[in-house]
């Protein structure tokens, strides 16, 4: 599966902006988007009848494709039938990691949220609803805009690049409960095997994991190996990869020289960040 690319929605639509975290400055959260990478061909269409969730908060998505990602009810209309057998096509997204994400009219599905899917074929999920993940374990998810398009309680994360800055197309997803600072991925940080956990916001997620490390630049929360976040602060307003730690270890467990920076939202959780000059 391609690395989750998530500075997401989640922060985009969430509206997460830059809040106090304490000592340390400023946290503006990760980056916007996040690299689900569905190959291309990944289905989203509606059957008739089944729910494609709360009402639209409007169109995101690429500019340029065959149509716009259309939350909610609005679905079924973001495009018309197939031309030549009548059969209703659904909006979906397809692209992602090396290739730029696209959108196209494609035949829809019956299998609702959440239900099985094949990544590698069209025409299985509900309108609104695209098939993300690894074959043998990919799910149709609901595509969004922002926040309100998705349950309650649940996160609109964004796809990184899957359009313009601030109307990135994205899905639905609900936060769960797992260690971020666990960096084992057996599956005892509260992950499904090969995942680490990650900041989304104010809450937790499960994404494989990306490769940069300690003072690397990133440009999506899990774009760093497990243990660390993407974050950037006022103290030096550069999205880099940073180790976690929790500001309430005593010591702190962060490498001298740095401190423990409490994240916006987290009280057992935060981020090492270089000690201010004196």
């Amino acid at each position: 599966m391609r690395q989750l690319r998530i500075g997401l929605i989640a922060l985009a639509s969430l509206g997460l902006v830059a809040c106090d975290d304490g000592d340390g400055g400023t946290d503006s959260g990760p980056p916007v988007g996040i690299d689900s990478g569905p190959p291309s061909g990944v289905d989203a269409g509606p059957p008739t009848g089944t729910d494609a969730g709360p009402p639209s908060t409007g169109t995101c998505g690429p500019v340029g494709g065959e149509c716009m990602i259309t939350p909610g009810a609005g679905a079924a209309t973001a495009c018309t039938a197939d031309p030549m057998s009548g059969a209703a096509r659904g909006c979906l997204l397809v692209g992602g990691g090396a290739n730029p994400w696209m959108t196209q009219c494609a035949a829809v599905g019956v299998v609702p949220e959440g239900g099985d899917c094949d990544p590698t074929m069209v025409g299985q999920c509900g309108a609104g609803f695209e098939c993300l993940g690894d074959p043998g374990s990919a799910t149709c998810a609901r595509l969004c805009c922002s926040n309100t398009d998705c349950a309650p309680g649940d996160r609109c994360v964004a796809l990184s690049g899957a359009g313009p800055d601030g109307m990135e197309a994205g899905t639905c997803r609900t936060p769960v409960t797992c260690d971020p600072l666990n960096t084992t991925l057996d599956g005892s940080n509260g992950c499904p095997t090969g995942q680490a956990c990650f900041t989304v916001g104010d809450s937790l997620d499960c994404f494989t994991p990306g490769t940069a490390t300690v003072g690397q630049a990133c440009m999506a929360l899990n774009a760093c190996v497990a243990g660390h976040g993407c974050y950037s602060f006022s103290t030096d307003m550069m999205f880099l990869c940073r180790e976690l730690c929790d500001p309430m270890a005593m010591p702190t467990t962060c490498p001298a020289g740095m401190m423990c920076n409490a994240l916006t939202g987290f009280t057992d959780l935060g981020a090492c960040i270089m000690m201010p000059a004196m």
